[in-house]
């Protein structure tokens, strides 16, 4: 009885080991009560307008979150679990951000919210039905997606919702964006005649409508006035940041009864440049440009900045000597004005300003004020000068620096930032001479840069260098290092230059053993150059100790700046893609060629001629073009890249690119940039931006939600050249699943056709299908978060389930950006990033396995008691 007793506790046990675990650790979404307009227990059947706001209290001790991210829902119910009919009717918003101290600000098409202190105060969607609704929140979970059916947080009672007045209540802000301050015009109709009608709008700061004017209805209903719109004195986060704004909501209302409202869009305050440098967006509040923009004392120089409140514009210097931080009461007694400009209507403004004489180099605060606001910049006020010459090249050229105006006879430090880690590392030391001049040649740092697979404009890496002296820093300089690349390979000119891993087969180059072939190189390390054939079967991923050994086909030696010319012949080879390695000092770069040995051909019988005596036919003249580009002017070449990051309000899409003629950058050329959501039926202007001086441009378009887009780039035609579009697929695609949370993205750049884009996390595989002219070459980027793979040797691409090579162009130190190339046609392209960890079951799988193994040891446990009771008792 004892052993029974024994063997059913132990089973009981087991049982409990093994159901316990599997329900641990499922619970992926939010749980608990959200109050409505209080922090304790909700009084029963809120009342709200539609399209007003409700304020949403998470900080009670039953809600739980398990994720990052999370959005609002309206459901029907007050269900803790999804229900049908529930939809999201937010922006994403940060749990973070809902439990900080201070605030932040959300809006959608649906309304404006502002979140902190464990509150989402903001709009009730607008466009609703009556009747009675409850607020749901579901988080991004451990497991991964927005369709989890886990638990949610729900209000602990309803919302019921109510429309205005029945009538035609009309209400309009004109116009309904701009800066705060400017004079914009109120307009409504449809209310009751000869009736004072309040204004009110949300104040932001203190989470709560403000009576703001009060407007008397003429004898049809209608009023319309102008005034001033409230000035929020915001601006721009620190940084070179998109152009953000906050949005104002107004209503009207009658004896405490809503009838409609109007939005305003009221753009942050940002400098759009100072003296030769341009934001990309604008630069904001605190923005430190100590390593962007110098200058000397005395100097003169412009500013010009956005979204300023109307009137006069100050700017303002901290003092003539350092002052580091610099108080209010400092701003107010020692700074010095040093120009100043007028807002167009916009708020709009240009000021010229001069840097005093007797101003002391080192790092300085100016403030550039109007009559609401300040915004505040770091600069650098340098006392001697910094310079690199050639100031562009290829990594390990020989340069010199020069400057002047250093302590003489003492040492002048010479360092380095470090793009990848964002710190400046020491390089060298040079002692200033007599007058404090410096001089000094050296040999650059080679970044070991190749360009992307394909043909493409030169891309670049910028170096920047400072001078340091008694723990004082005096100047920078910088230098523009260009990425290795081919320019010629064979019967093959780039336009640009080719990337690492180019494969020439998809330009219909083949070659066959015993052919030379020509191949001339840019911006590789000065000094030997050596080329490898990978072997005479074809050899798929060739590895650094199989090309030490590899044939050595030819060598030659780089200019000063890094270009070589040499000619090789190819090798016995079997047919197939062979991989060519160019080696420099510092590292290697790969190519692929297509071998075809070619076969006797059949002779064909000679044909027999013609006994056709009749006059040939006019042939017909085909149709010219409606606008032909001139031949007397050249189109220039437009390139374009895309990556996003997610941020609160959706993803910021950095577009880059480059706008060029002969591989030469067109300075100052504008050019209009357009994305497009409907396939390109339809195009949105996103921004005009001016290339720099080496023909590059950036712009920065947050999108709202994920998905395929086109981004496409335009420039005019001039006296000077053609016009030129250029015109890219763009996808953006959240990581969701097993760890993942959306809050990384895949970023696809091509000029492909993408559709069936899936990413299994189970299986760590991201796949979509590429097509385009047949033909015609193909490429695709990817973006890769260094999250979802650390080490880019576990990456295999394959191409229609044939692996293929790519090129690793990353130079962001959170991002891999691979690129392929291909022949279109339709194709299936896989990347798979051989995910070892451990995946985890999902809880029904866990549960079935339980029940599995329970009902296998009941079974068990049934055989050894009835056998048991078969043996005969032992005979005392």
């Amino acid at each position: 009885m004892l052993n029974r007793k024994i063997n059913f506790l132990l089973i009981v046990m087991l049982i409990v080991a093994i159901i316990v675990p599997s329900q641990i650790g499922f619970v992926h979404s939010a749980t608990g009560a959200i109050r409505v307009n209080s922090t304790t227990t909700s009084v029963s059947n809120q009342q709200v307008i539609a399209g007003d706001n409700v304020n949403l209290y998470f900080g009670d001790s039953s809600i739980k979150w398990a994720g990052h991210n999370f959005y609002l829902l309206l459901s029907r119910d007050l269900a803790t679990t999804f229900s049908t009919g529930d939809h999201v009717y937010s922006p994403m918003f940060s749990v973070a951000a809902l439990q900080d101290s201070s605030v932040k600000y959300y809006s959608n098409n649906e309304g404006a919210w502002v979140i902190g202190n464990n509150w989402v105060n903001g709009t009730f969607a607008s466009n609703m039905a009556t009747g009675r609704y409850s607020v749901k929140a579901f988080d991004f979970s451990s497991a991964g997606t927005e369709t989890d059916t886990n638990t949610v947080a729900v209000t602990d009672t309803f919302i019921t919702v109510n429309t205005p007045p029945p009538g035609q209540f009309t209400f309009q802000i004109t116009p309904n964006e701009g800066p705060g301050g400017v004079p914009v015009q109120f307009s409504g109709s449809g209310y009751p005649p000869n009736t004072a009608i309040d204004i009110a709008y949300y104040d932001q700061a203190y989470l709560e409508y403000r009576a703001w004017k009060r407007e008397t209805t003429n004898a049809s209903g209608s009023f319309s006035f102008t005034a001033a719109i409230p000035d929020l004195g915001k601006s721009n986060q620190q940084g070179d940041t998109p152009e953000t704004f906050n949005r104002v909501q107004f209503k009207t209302q009658h004896q405490g009864l809503t009838y409609n409202f109007a939005t305003y869009d009221q753009y942050a305050r940002g400098i759009k440049s100072i003296g030769d440098h341009s934001a990309y967006g604008l630069y904001g509040n605190g923005s430190n440009l100590v390593s962007t923009f110098k200058a000397k004392a005395g100097d003169t120089f412009t500013i010009t900045g956005k979204w300023f409140h109307q009137g006069v514009v100050y700017v303002l210097l901290d003092s003539v000597t350092v002052m580091g931080t610099v108080t209010r009461n400092q701003w107010s007694n020692d700074a010095i004005q040093i120009g100043s400009g007028i807002t167009n209507s916009l708020g709009h403004f240009e000021a010229t300003v001069t840097i005093p004489k007797a101003t002391s180099g080192g790092e300085h605060y100016i403030s550039i004020e109007d009559a609401q606001s300040s915004l505040i910049l770091k600069i650098l006020i340098t006392d001697g000068t910094f310079e690199i010459s050639p100031s562009s090249g290829s990594g390990g050229a020989n340069i010199q620096f020069t400057g002047s105006g250093y302590p003489p006879l003492r040492d002048v430090d010479i360092t380095y930032r470090d793009g990848l880690y964002g710190s400046w590392n020491y390089w060298t030391t040079v002692e200033a001479d007599a007058t404090g001049n410096i001089n000094v040649d050296a040999k650059i740092p080679d970044l070991k840069k190749n360009g992307y697979a394909g043909d493409y404009d030169p891309i670049s890496s910028q170096i920047m260098f400072r001078t340091e002296s008694n723990d004082k820093i005096y100047a920078y300089a910088t230098y523009t290092q260009y990425a290795r690349g081919l320019k010629q390979v064979g019967s093959q000119t780039a336009t640009g230059l080719y990337g690492g891993s180019t494969n020439f087969a998809n330009y219909g180059m083949k070659v066959k053993p015993g052919d030379t072939l020509t191949i001339s190189g840019h911006y590789f390390h000065p000094g030997v150059i050596y080329v490898r054939w990978d072997g005479q079967a074809v050899v798929n991923t060739v590895t650094p100790d199989q090309w030490t050994t590899a044939e050595k086909i030819g060598n030659t030696i780089t200019n000063a700046q890094g270009s070589f010319d040499i000619t090789i012949q190819i090798p016995q080879a079997n047919n197939g893609l062979h991989w060519v390695s160019i080696e420099d000092s510092q590292t290697n770069f790969i190519i692929r060629l297509l071998v075809e040995t070619p076969t006797t051909p059949t002779p064909s019988p000679s044909p027999s001629p013609s006994t056709d005596t009749g006059s040939p036919s006019t042939p017909k003249p085909s149709p010219s073009p409606s606008t032909p580009p001139s031949t007397d002017k050249p189109t220039p070449a437009i390139n374009l890249q895309c990556k996003s990051v997610p941020i609160d309000a959706g993803y910021r899409v950095e577009i880059s690119g480059t706008c060029s003629n002969n591989n030469a950058g067109i300075a100052n050329k504008a050019i209009q940039l357009y994305n497009s959501k409907d396939g390109g039926k339809t195009w949105e202007p996103l921004s005009l931006v001016t290339t720099n001086n080496e023909g590059k441009f950036n712009a920065v378009w947050v999108s709202l939600t994920s998905g395929t887009f086109l981004i496409k780039a335009e420039c005019t035609a001039t006296t000077e050249y053609n016009s030129a579009t250029a015109t890219v697929n763009v996808v953006i695609e959240p990581i969701l699943g097993n760890n993942h949370n959306g809050v990384n993205v895949f970023t696809l750049t091509s000029n492909s056709t993408i559709s069936q884009l899936v990413f299994n996390s189970k299986n760590s595989e991201l796949s979509f299908t590429a097509s385009g002219t047949s033909g015609s070459t193909g490429y695709v980027s990817v973006n890769i978060p260094k999250t979802l793979i650390n080490d880019l040797t576990n990456l295999k691409v394959y191409l229609d389930g044939k692996e293929l090579a790519y090129s690793n162009n990353s130079q962001e130190p959170d991002t891999w950006i691979i690129t392929i190339t291909y022949t279109h046609s339709t194709h299936t392209i896989t990347l798979n990033f051989n995910n070892t960890q451990n995946q985890n079951l999902q809880p029904t799988q866990i549960i079935i396995i339980a029940a599995i193994i329970i009902i296998g040891i009941t079974i068990a446990t049934v055989a050894i008691t009835r056998t048991q009771k078969k043996k005969p008792q032992k005979q005392n």
